[in-house]
This record gives structure tokens, sequence and C-alpha cells, in this order.
């Protein structure tokens, strides 16, 4: 064997024990450090979702504070036919789903009587029961329900759920 060979066999082999020790090394901690890299991306992900959720609520302050009042809102809103201010009595991150019911509505119907007249029989003849403390309001009529929460960051009463 000559002497390059033998200089080349030396450097592989050393190149191979580098190589071995940096992967007994990592090996066991590459994988506790993408563990918490990732862990770190998603508090990063939830505390941004959790601080545009309160700017969102902070700046929702279109309701009533009574849920009454807040069913009195939106029903003149949808007897105006305004389907955006009537979407905003929901609350800040459902409004586009309403919304797009509404202008449906509006747009096969010509106006929006037929949610008028299933919020009208909602306020008018519902059962309405709340929580204990008062969080949470359902009204319940033949079968329809609607649901409002208040709102903790604003303290109006906003429709979750119709």
């Amino acid at each position: 064997m000559g002497k390059n060979n033998f200089k080349k066999v030396v450097e592989t082999v050393i190149v191979l024990i580098v190589i071995a020790i940096i992967v007994l090394f990592v090996g066991p901690n590459l994988v506790e450090w993408i563990h918490q890299y990732k862990l770190g991306r998603q508090e990063t992900e939830a505390e941004d979702v959790k601080t545009q959720r309160e700017r969102a609520a902070a700046y929702d302050n279109i309701g009533g504070q009574t849920p009454e009042q807040t069913l009195d809102m939106f029903l003149s809103a949808l007897k105006e036919n305004n389907t955006l201010k009537a979407s905003q009595y929901y609350k800040a991150l459902s409004q586009l789903g309403p919304l797009s019911k509404l202008q449906r509505e509006l747009e096969e119907n010509g106006n929006l009587n037929k949610s008028v007249t299933f919020f009208t029989e909602i306020r008018t003849k519902g059962i309405k029961r709340c929580d204990d403390k008062v969080y949470e309001c359902v009204f319940d009529f033949n079968s329809k329900v609607v649901r409002l929460i208040r709102d903790n960051l604003s303290g109006v009463w906003k429709i979750e759920k119709s």
C-alpha cells in the first residue's frame, strides 16, 4: 500500500470518527431541539391568535347591554335590509358566515323578510334561558334557537348561533 493510499485511508477513518461523534452527540438531542423549536413556534402562533382575538373583541362593541337590546338592534338592521350592519351583531370572528347568508337572502328575495320573521318570533315568542352567571342566553321557540353571549372585553351581547 502506497503512502498516498494510507493517507487517504487515515483521512477517511478520521472523517468517519468525527461524523460518528457528531451523530452520537447531535442525534439524541436533535429530536429534542426540533420538538422545542416546534413547541416555541406553536406557542408564538397561539399568542398571536389570542392577541388578534382580543383586539377584534375590544373593537367589536356593536351590540346591546342586554340580549334583548342586541336582538332589537339586529332586527332593526334586518328591517333596513342592511346586511353588513346586521352581521356585526354576531361575534367578531364569525361575522362572515351570517353576512354571506343574509346577502344571499337579500339577492334571492329582494328583502330580508324571512330573517325578520324568524328573529321576530324568537324575540317576541321565544323562551329566554340564561346561565347562572348571565354570560350566555338562549332564546327558544318551536325548535328554533338563537344563542347570545356577553363579550367579556366589550361587555356587549353578541349573537353566537342562530
